[in-house]
């Protein structure tokens, strides 16, 4: 996408992304946020360096989409107007609007980790493809025992598996928020063991036939496969419920470690923001999507979650407006 902006606000535009660029940053979604802003000011004839509040409401009103995607424009917009006003131009910068999350994700309950993770380990021998299956459970441990996101894992490369301290490097994150997350000792122990016996390489998830990474539908069709083995059944109750996926490991981690969390001495004011880094979120509002979520297998937990943020009032409720 070429940044070929024409409204009066043009130059200082391009001189933005190319300070994410400078920095390191990915600017595709930031591009499409400043391209979409550059065609409404040609469009209404505005001319003076000036983001009044009138002007940016006007915008952000012809933003489709769900009130979440408006949101991911405001977010970042606000980078945006802190530029244009560290150059001393006029940029109102508009809050964050109440929404409502839809997800709601299924949560594994102990019983079911333990019969696919046995049935995934059980997995027969393929002459075609023979680490086919070592992968796929190396796969699942990764995104139970970690919290990774699926595409976190599926990108992980081999140098930034460090198997003396038993810790992994996430380098492919979303939104560029590269972390540390530690492994347990039996993770560990089964990447040393894999990576013992198999040729060098530069992604761990490597298709020894094609030499290519692993894609997201080779773990998607697996997990289908497994999902019918262990018989996980699904039946959606309510609108926008989802049933099971690799996804829902990384909301069955947070359940897990929120579960573990308030039986220790460590005050939940702590824990919130520890368990947001830990996955890599941008800001507590993330978070509050796994907060929020309906953890039927932790119900007593998700009471003392939802009880303590309201109280406290952490995060603010989420209607529609």
């Amino acid at each position: 996408m070429k940044n070929d902006f024409k409204s009066f606000l043009a130059v200082e535009f391009s001189n933005y992304l190319q300070l994410l660029l400078s920095a390191g940053r990915s600017t595709h979604n930031h591009e499409i946020m400043l391209r979409s802003l550059d065609s409404f000011l040609l469009q209404n004839h505005t001319f003076e360096k000036c983001l009044s509040e009138i002007i940016i409401n006007q915008w952000l009103s012809t933003i489709c989409g769900t009130s979440a995607n408006k949101v991911s424009y405001i977010a970042r917009y606000r980078g945006l107007s802190k530029y244009l006003r560290s150059i001393n131009i006029t940029a109102f910068e508009p809050e964050y609007p109440r929404c409502s999350y839809t997800y709601a994700p299924y949560v594994f309950s102990d019983e079911e980790w333990k019969r696919m993770i046995a049935s995934a380990d059980s997995l027969p021998y393929s002459d075609y493809n023979p680490e086919s299956a070592v992968l796929f459970c190396i796969l699942l441990r990764m995104l139970y025992g970690c919290g990774l996101r699926r595409n976190e894992a599926l990108k992980m490369e081999t140098r930034d598996i460090d198997l003396n301290l038993g810790v992994l490097f996430v380098r492919h994150a979303k939104n560029d928020k590269q972390r540390y997350v530690p492994m347990d000792i039996s993770l560990t122990e089964l990447i040393r063991a894999y990576l013992s016996i198999v040729p060098q390489r530069e992604y761990l998830f490597v298709n020894s036939t094609s030499g290519r990474r692993y894609s997201a539908e080779w773990a998607r069709k697996r997990m289908g496969h497994l999902l019918q083995d262990c018989g996980i059944d699904f039946e959606r109750v309510r609108k926008y419920e989802r049933g099971p996926c690799l996804h829902c490991f990384r909301h069955t981690f947070v359940a897990k470690a929120f579960d573990q969390l308030l039986q220790t001495p460590l005050d939940f004011a702590d824990a919130v923001p520890f368990i947001s880094t830990y996955l890599g979120h941008c800001d507590l509002r993330e978070t509050d999507k796994y907060l929020q979520a309906n953890y039927d297998f932790f119900q007593r937990d998700h009471t003392l979650i939802t009880d303590y943020t309201r109280k406290h009032n952490i995060f603010p409720e989420v209607i529609d407006e």
